[in-house]
């Protein structure tokens, strides 16, 4: 493990952390281990850019965007955010989206959801918020009426057919990405694209999993042009489960739910609940092979 201290002060100083991990240290953790190392420690950044007047401005446009795409599809009782981050995404979607009875997103990083909890209650929205990677939802088929992204794909390139298998097994009406349009970007973003490990040929990879685009195009007033956002939408069309449920990420069995915790009888797991937030990446998990012996609550 590298010496978190260290890393903060390196970006704090201003140096990318994923390209330090990578390179001059060297270590030997896969991509996903990077990303999340390396957003942690840049956990309340995004946050912090939304005090400059332009920034929370092309955040508000944006997120109305999200909204009335979600609103014309369906009116949800049940959306997820994956890859939420610190929310300056969904913060504003809720703001235009109608009423949605129950949110969540979830984040590999527990920092950026803490961060992301704080901008939320700002903008008086509850919201469900739990750690997971998007190899692995702890969640049901079918859990969501929509599950939407904003670049959270982005750096996974290499990945799309696992991530987007997963996204689909979740969602049970509508799957709405914001991400890198590759197919639609001009050669200089394109190279830049391959080059940083991006995602790409996202429409293709649906196709192979066997469901049906209903929308490919890039959206007006990207930010970036050498990294320009594309919009597609998928229905699935599938009933949503009636009742929610987290599962383990190792057995896929029902978590039951504790005042610390929630803990699987299947695989023997407990997954903490730190400061209100579950951490339900199965790295999260701590054996507790006696839990139920020495437990204090009833599960729910």
């Amino acid at each position: 493990m590298p010496d978190l201290k260290k890393l903060q002060s390196l970006f704090r100083d201003g140096v990318n952390l994923i390209d330090y991990l990578k390179e001059e240290v060297g270590v030997n953790y896969n991509r996903q281990d990077v990303i999340e190392l390396s957003y942690d420690i840049m956990a309340g950044s995004y946050n912090r850019y939304l005090n400059e007047g332009s920034l929370a401005s092309e955040k508000d446009e944006y997120g109305q965007y999200i909204a009335e795409v979600i609103n014309n599809l369906c009116k949800p009782e049940y959306i997820l955010e994956a890859g939420i981050g610190e929310a300056t995404t969904f913060a504003y979607v809720l703001k235009y989206l109608e009423a949605v009875p129950n949110s969540y997103g979830f984040d590999l990083s527990w920092s950026r959801l803490a961060y992301g909890r704080q901008l939320l209650e700002q903008f008086d929205h509850q919201a469900n918020l739990f750690t997971a990677d998007m190899y692995n939802i702890p969640c049901s088929d079918n859990s969501f009426d929509v599950v939407f992204t904003s670049h959270a794909l982005e750096p996974n390139g290499g990945n799309e057919k696992a991530i987007l298998s997963e996204l689909l097994r979740v969602t049970a009406g509508w799957l709405v990405l914001l991400e890198p349009g590759y197919e639609l970007a001009s050669e200089e973003a394109r190279n830049r694209m391959e080059r940083l490990g991006y995602c790409k040929n996202l429409p293709k990879v649906i196709t192979q999993l066997g469901c049906t685009v209903q929308h490919h195009s890039l959206i007006p007033n990207s930010i970036n042009p050498l990294n320009p956002t594309a919009l597609t939408i998928v229905k699935k069309g599938k009933q949503r489960q009636e009742s929610f449920s987290y599962l383990c990420p190792v057995s896929k069995t029902r978590l039951k739910e504790y005042s610390d915790c929630y803990y699987s009888d299947t695989s023997l797991l407990a997954y903490p609940i730190l400061s209100g937030i579950p951490c339900l990446k199965q790295s999260d998990s701590l054996i507790a092979s006696h839990f139920s012996k020495f437990s204090r609550s009833s599960g729910i």
